[in-house]
C-alpha cells in the first residue's frame, strides 16, 4: 500500500486524502453490491420464484440459523489484524495472517460439526422439515469456508488493496447462480450445494492472490495467538449478538407460523436492508482509515459534533427514500409476494434507517473505546431485539416480527447515539485545541 505523501501544502495533503478515500468509497461500494445487493436483489428473488413460497421460506430459515454464527468468528479476528498487522514488518504479518487462520479453523469448526450431525434436531423445531435436513449439513461446510475467506481478505482491509477483495467477493457472487442450474438437477438440496461451491471458488481466488503469504512458515504463533485471543472473544461477541438478532426473526417467525409466512417477510426485510448498504460502505471505509489514529483526540470535538449531525441526516433521508421506494421494489423482485410484504415495508425501511446511525457510529466507537464496550453494547442491543419479538411475534406473525424490528432498532440508536455524545462530544479528554487537518498525512 502506498500511503498518501506528506506534505507541507495542507491543500494538497487535503486532495491526496479525498483522492484516497475516494477510491476506497468506489471499491468499498462496488464490494457491497456484489456481495450482498446482487444475492439479495437478483438471486434470491429467482430462487423464490423457482421454489415456491413454502420452499423458499424453509431455505430463509436454513440460511437464517447458518447466519446466526455468520462471519462472527473471523469478525472478531479481522478486528484483531486490523489493530496489530501494521505494527508488524512483512515476515511476520505472513505468520500473523497464518496464525489467524488457523484460530479461525478451530473456532467455526465446531458450528460445522454442529450443522452436519445436528440438523435432524433443527427440523424437528420446524415439524421435520426435510428440506433443513438437507441443506444445514451443506450450509455447515458453507459457513467453515466462508469464515476462512474472509480472514484472509482481512489483509487486503489492512493494506486497502479493496480490488483484490472484491474481485474474490465477484468470484463467489457468480458461482451462486450455479443455484439455479443445479436446482435443476438436485432439486433442493442443489441451492445449498451452489453456497459451498462458490465459497469453495472464493477460497481459490484468495489462495491465488495470497499464495506467498498463506503458503510459508512458520505456521502458527503462540505469541500472535495469546494476542488474538486477548481481543477475539470481545470483538466476535460484539459481531455475534447484533447480527444474530436480525436473523431470529425468521427462526422464531417459521417456529410459530409456517415457512410460508417467513417468506413475504424475508422479502420486505431483505430489499429494505439495501437502505443500509451505503452507510456500510461509509463504515468500512472510516474504520480502515482509523487504523493509523492512535486515540479520540486525533479529532476535535467540532469534527465529532458535525459528525453525528450527518449521521442522524443521513438516516433521515434514508427513510423517506426507502418509503417512496418500497412498492415499485417489493413488485419488481418479489412479485408473487408483494401484496402481503408491503404492510411490513415502512416497519422495516425505518428500522434500518435507524440502524444506519448505529452503522455509521461504529467505527468511532470500536476503534476508541475498550473492547469491553462492545459486548456490553451488543448484549444490550440483543435484549432490545429479542424481547419485542418474543412479545409481538406469537400473535402477531410478520407484522409483529416487523413491528418488533423498528422497536429494536429505535432503542439501539438511541443507545449508541448516546454513548457517542458522552465520548466524544461531552467527554474531556476530546477537546477542540486539536485541527483535524493534522491527521490529514496520517490518513
Amino acid at each position: 500500500m502506498v500511503s498518501p505523501q506528506v506534505t507541507s501544502d495542507p491543500m494538497s495533503a487535503t486532495l491526496a486524502t479525498l483522492t484516497h478515500f475516494g477510491r476506497y468509497l468506489s471499491w468499498t461500494a462496488a464490494d457491497q453490491v456484489i456481495s450482498l445487493g446482487i444475492p439479495r436483489l437478483i438471486l434470491f428473488p429467482i430462487l423464490a420464484s423457482m421454489l415456491g413460497e413454502d420452499v423458499f421460506g424453509s431455505f430463509v430459515i436454513a440460511l437464517g440459523a447458518i447466519q446466526l454464527v455468520g462471519l462472527a468468528p473471523s469478525n472478531g479476528l479481522v478486528g484483531y489484524i486490523i489493530r496489530d498487522l501494521v505494527r508488524e514488518e512483512p515476515p511476520a504479518q505472513a505468520v500473523l495472517i497464518r496464525t489467524t487462520l488457523v484460530l479461525t479453523a478451530a473456532v467455526v469448526l465446531p458450528f460445522t460439526l454442529f450443522f452436519i450431525f445436528g440438523a435432524p434436531l433443527v427440523a424437528r423445531l420446524y415439524d421435520d422439515n426435510r428440506s433443513l435436513l438437507s441443506w444445514l449439513p451443506l450450509l455447515g461446510f458453507y459457513l467453515l469456508i466462508t469464515n476462512i475467506v474472509e480472514t484472509l481478505l482481512s489483509l487486503h482491509r489492512v493494506r486497502r488493496t479493496l480490488g483484490r477483495m472484491t474481485l474474490v467477493h465477484a468470484v463467489q457472487t457468480v458461482c451462486l447462480f450455479l443455484a439455479v442450474p443445479l436446482y435443476v438437477l438436485q432439486g433442493d438440496a442443489g441451492v445449498a450445494t451452489a453456497h459451498v461451491l462458490a465459497a469453495v471458488a472464493a477460497l481459490f481466488a484468495v489462495i491465488i492472490l495470497e499464495h506467498r503469504t498463506i503458503i510459508g512458515r512458520p505456521v502458527y504463533s503462540s505469541v500472535f495467538a495469546r494476542a488474538a485471543l486477548k481481543v477475539w472473544p470481545a470483538f466476535s461477541l460484539s459481531a455475534i449478538i447484533p447480527l444474530s438478532a436480525g436473523y431470529l426473526d425468521r427462526l422464531l417467525l417459521g417456529y410459530w407460523w409456517s415457512p410460508a409466512d417467513v417468506a413475504p417477510f424475508f422479502a420486505a426485510v431483505s430489499t429494505a436492508s439495501m437502505v443500509a448498504i451505503p452507510a456500510t460502505v461509509v463504515s468500512n471505509v472510516t474504520l480502515s482509515m482509523l487504523g493509523r489514529v492512535r486515540d479520540a483526540r486525533g479529532f476535535n470535538r467540532r469534527f465529532y459534533t458535525l459528525y453525528s449531525f450527518g449521521v442522524l441526516i443521513a438516516a433521515v433521508l434514508v427513510f423517506f427514500i426507502g418509503v417512496l421506494i418500497g412498492e415499485p421494489l417489493l413488485r419488481f423482485f418479489y412479485a408473487k409476494f408483494a401484496d402481503e410484504a408491503l404492510p411490513l415495508w415502512n416497519y422495516a425501511v425505518a428500522g434500518f434507517a435507524l440502524l444506519d446511525i448505529t452503522i455509521l457510529l461504529r467505527p468511532f466507537v470500536s476503534k476508541f473505546l475498550s473492547p469491553a464496550m462492545l459486548p456490553i453494547l451488543s448484549t444490550l442491543t440483543l435484549v432490545a431485539r429479542v424481547a419485542p419479538l418474543l412479545v409481538l411475534v406469537p400473535k402477531g406473525g410478520p407484522l409483529g416480527a416487523a413491528q418488533a424490528l423498528l422497536i429494536g432498532s429505535v432503542a439501539t440508536a438511541v443507545l449508541w447515539f448516546v454513548l457517542y455524545l458522552r465520548s466524544f462530544i461531552m467527554s474531556g479528554a476530546v477537546t477542540d485545541a486539536r485541527p483535524v487537518e493534522e491527521l490529514t498525512p496520517e490518513l
